[in-house]
């Protein structure tokens, strides 16, 4: 509400006007922007908005936290280095892993091109990293027992899996493939 008093020179009352607004919109409008605020300060995953050039334009407190540590790192510094090269070509939504501080971050490069920006969304996969890698070894060992079982029972054929693994490296190699 707003109002004024007037009055005449010795101070007697002459009128009152008030006027008020009803602002309840705008105070929705102002809570829902401090929720979403809050939700991305509040987001334990990195959140960046990056510019064109690399260079870091909003970051919230995860993400923060994730930049301050490259500082004395110069291995995590080639690492974050790829993923700025990848920034500054993309053109459409697309998924680029890297190891950072000891975890592995999946960051989803989203570019607004109307406004001139790339938000990345990260996420910490490390878990997930580390579960695929141990179910790989798991299952070289299981193929090689397999093979040992096979090989005692026809010794015939004993380290023939096992030239055939090398030669299917050595080609997968050629073909650069991991």
């Amino acid at each position: 509400w707003y109002y004024t008093v007037d009055s005449d020179l010795d101070g007697n009352f002459i009128n009152f006007i008030a006027f008020g607004a009803d602002v309840t919109e705008q105070r929705r409008a102002e809570a829902a922007e401090h929720d979403l605020a809050n939700m991305l300060l509040q987001n334990p995953s990195p959140v960046l908005r990056v510019d064109k050039d690399g260079n870091v334009r909003l970051a919230n407190p995860a993400a923060r936290a994730l930049i301050d540590g490259l500082a004395n790192n110069e291995p995590d510094q080639l690492e974050w280095a790829k993923l700025i090269t990848k920034i500054k070509i993309a053109d459409v939504k697309k998924d680029h892993e890297l190891r950072i501080a000891g975890k592995a971050f999946l960051f989803t490069i989203v570019p607004i091109f109307p406004d001139g920006y790339i938000n990345l969304y990260g996420a910490d996969v490390t878990d997930r990293v580390n579960m695929t890698a141990a179910l790989s070894e798991t299952l070289k060992k299981t193929i090689y027992a397999l093979s040992s079982v096979l090989e005692a029972r026809d010794p015939y054929t004993a380290g023939h899996e096992e030239r055939v693994a090398e030669i299917a490296v050595k080609i997968a190699r050629h073909m650069g493939l991991d």
